[in-house]
């Protein structure tokens, strides 16, 4: 109403189940449904609708409420406007309960965190592993360098996959040199 005092022609049996509460013949009230947000709430409440009401458009916007049981329950409000023949705006109210909603949602977001945790942390192990694969190699590749025998690999084939440095010492020629 123009005086900013709310005039409500009907209110569901369902809103009063949100609230936790019975009508009991009781009429629903600004203070009644401010005192219900959840305190971190308010201020959103009080920007959409403590200003003179000049929507066209519908507006959609969720919040928390506090039921008389002390429950936390968030809500979705979408609020369409109609403009009546006497210059005032009716606001047509759906609230619907998305606490599940947002427990799955919160649900998803943590496992979204935890598979990422899971993927830097794979990786970290993989680069470690390869890091010390690589330290592995170099090291065994340096002390066959150093041995005074000969190492010979050969592949399944019979070619030579690979032979120590000590095979020139030993021999007095290469013999991956005299195969080229």
């Amino acid at each position: 109403l123009p005086d900013g005092s709310v005039k409500s022609d009907f209110i569901s049996e369902s809103f009063w189940q949100l609230l936790g509460e019975k009508p009991n013949g009781q009429k629903l009230s600004f203070e009644k449904i401010y005192a219900s947000i959840y305190p971190d709430d308010k201020w959103l409440y009080q920007s959409l609708h403590c200003k003179p009401v000049k929507h066209s458009k519908p507006l959609t916007y969720e919040m928390r409420l506090v039921t008389a049981d002390g429950k936390i329950k968030w809500i979705r409000e979408n609020n369409f406007f109609l403009d009546e023949t006497d210059g005032q705006v009716m606001v047509e109210k759906h609230l619907a309960d998305i606490t599940r909603c947002r427990k799955i949602e919160e649900q998803l977001h943590r496992y979204q965190r935890l598979l990422k945790q899971q993927e830097i942390d794979e990786s970290q192990r993989y680069h470690a592993f390869e890091k010390e694969n690589r330290m592995r190699t170099a090291f065994y590749l340096n002390v066959i360098e150093r041995f005074t025998d000969i190492i010979l690999v050969l592949e399944a084939n019979g070619n030579i996959k690979y032979i120590s440095p000590s095979e020139e010492k030993i021999m007095g020629y290469s013999t991956s040199q005299n195969s080229k």
